[in-house]
């Protein structure tokens, strides 16, 4: 991914400081890039991406790209959008592929923030939420969420545990409060695969 611009669509209620942060940019450099002036939904702004930040983002290791995957995902669908014919059906198809990236992303920031820890990633969640609507967010394999989480140990369940049920998975909705974390492998986040599916990848 090299530094450039991109044009987005504003959608209904949307404000300089969403649009930068799906983007990973910055609300300054948005308004900047916009002169400030008052959006308006169905609209088109230029949003700048930071060359140094894009390059960061190349160098990251797999599980530090792991915690940004949607907005490479988004930054590959903006790409294609410049390269498809306006008004033509791929173009379209793109458009709708684009909203629900933004909208993904923008929920994930919501509920919880990724931070790489070598080869496993800490969740730390930003609202109360569950585990099942967790996985589904961030498209965690099942089984991968299990007992040997600290707060799910001490937060959640609430009482101790003995061996065999600290390393049980999670499989049903367990509450997750607000400043709780977990700790996920890095494998098994952000696709759609289940913990068997990873395991054969392996051997």
């Amino acid at each position: 991914m090299g530094g450039k611009n991109y044009t987005v669509s504003v959608r209904q209620g949307q404000t300089y400081s969403e649009i930068a942060q799906i983007y990973g940019s910055t609300t300054e450099a948005v308004k900047k890039a916009n002169g400030n002036e008052a959006l308006k939904s169905g609209t088109n702004i230029t949003v700048p991406i930071n060359k140094n930040k894009t390059e960061e983002l190349d160098n990251e290791t797999y599980a530090q790209k792991k915690c940004h995957y949607v907005l490479f995902q988004l930054q590959e669908a903006q790409a294609e959008l410049d390269k498809a014919q306006s008004g033509s059906k791929t173009e379209k198809n793109i458009e709708a592929k684009i909203d629900k990236l933004e909208d993904k992303r923008l929920k994930q920031m919501e509920t919880a923030d990724l931070k790489a820890k070598d080869d496993m990633i800490e969740i730390t969640i930003n609202k109360d939420t569950d585990t099942g609507t967790l996985k589904k967010l961030f498209d965690i394999a099942d089984g991968a969420i299990r007992n040997n989480n600290k707060n799910l140990k001490f937060e959640i369940v609430g009482k101790e545990l003995n061996a065999e049920q600290h390393e049980a998975p999670i499989y049903g909705d367990v509450e997750l409060k607000k400043g709780a974390k977990i700790r996920v492998p890095a494998n098994t986040i952000n696709n759609q695969k289940t913990m068997a599916d990873i395991f054969k990848s392996l051997f």
